[in-house]
């Protein structure tokens, strides 16, 4: 998986904390049985802070959850995936 966050080629459009959040995002995707924080920020080169923020936002926005000690994607990604499925 390609883990860079580092703006294209200087493209002044390109938002840093959105690269950031989707990476998170990805590595719960990728994690069959949901991923601790602690192992979140071990596997990721992002501040710890921008980690948590991010977490905080996706839990906000009800696109990942707990379970347990681990964070996976909630029902509600499919209604990015695939438009038209309400959670």
């Amino acid at each position: 998986m390609d883990t860079s966050i580092k703006s294209a080629n200087g493209d002044p459009l390109y938002m840093v904390s959105v690269a950031r959040g989707m990476q998170v995002l990805e590595y719960i995707a990728n994690s069959r049985t949901g991923i601790s924080l602690r192992e979140l920020t071990e596997a990721t080169d992002l501040p710890h802070a921008s980690i948590w923020r991010a977490v905080a936002t996706l839990k906000q926005l009800r696109l990942i959850e707990r379970q347990g000690r681990n964070l996976v994607l909630a029902p509600r990604v499919l209604s990015i995936a695939w438009p038209g499925v309400y959670w």
